[in-house]
């Protein structure tokens, strides 16, 4: 066991430190204090520092995360946060910025022309 691989595997938790920080925050802030949005960069940072299985799994974690913060603030303040539209649209950002997280990765190891063809 050296150093580096102990410095990696701890840089490959960081996400998930990301996702549930932000998800606590969000929830202990009430519905009225929307910050559910920023889960969107732990699936960016994996991208830079693990493979594309585990980004994806990050960025499902984040939109995962994002959700259950969503419908526990829908049941407690139905209009807070924007409503409806707005829980939406923060979702769909989420997975956006995920599959994008996700592409980088595959980028990142030289996989991308494999799945979207060469350039």
């Amino acid at each position: 066991m050296t150093i580096v691989w102990v410095r990696s595997r701890a840089a490959a938790l960081v996400p998930l430190v990301i996702i549930v920080a932000v998800c606590v925050v969000d929830i202990v802030g009430g519905p009225d204090f929307v910050i559910i949005a920023l889960v969107v960069m732990a699936p960016l940072l994996a991208a830079s520092v693990v493979g594309p299985r585990l980004t994806g799994v990050y960025a499902l974690a984040a939109l995962a995360g994002a959700g259950a913060v969503e419908i526990a603030n829908q049941v407690v303040d139905p209009g807070a946060g924007g409503g409806q539209v707005a829980r939406v649209i923060r979702l769909a950002g989420i997975a956006l910025g995920g599959g994008i997280a996700v592409l980088q990765s595959l980028n990142g190891q030289g996989l991308a022309t494999a799945v979207l063809g060469p350039r």
